[in-house]
């Protein structure tokens, strides 16, 4: 069941790693960060890369304080935001190819690329 809840994760641009540790503060809840590359079985020379990448797609928050303590965000905010922003490149994908339809009509079939 996890490993399907992580490949999931990653139909949403996270990597292998990411999933993991958005997992596990998902199910642990708020945890130090130098505790966490274990509970999440990720290597711990690249746990606080990792949370500041998650941190970065808006996934979790963390503390300034030493330790340094994280937590997850909700998923639900960061799927919508997501699907939100893929809603918006393809209708801009969509107002291009109509425009270069546009561009080209009324002329004789052309290569589209050189």
């Amino acid at each position: 069941m996890r490993e399907e809840i992580l490949k999931k994760l990653k139909t949403f641009g996270l990597g292998d790693y990411e999933s993991r540790v958005y997992f596990t503060l998902q199910v642990n809840g708020k945890t130090k960060a130098g505790m966490l590359w274990k509970e999440a079985g990720v290597p711990q020379s690249k746990i606080y890369y990792l949370l500041d990448a998650l941190e970065m797609k808006g996934l979790v928050e963390q503390t300034q304080r030493n330790p340094r303590e994280v937590r997850a965000k909700s998923f639900l905010r960061f799927a919508n935001e997501y699907l939100t922003e893929k809603k918006i490149l393809l209708r801009e994908i969509d107002e291009s190819i109509k425009e270069n339809k546009y561009l080209l009509k009324g002329f004789r079939r052309r290569r589209v690329f050189s």
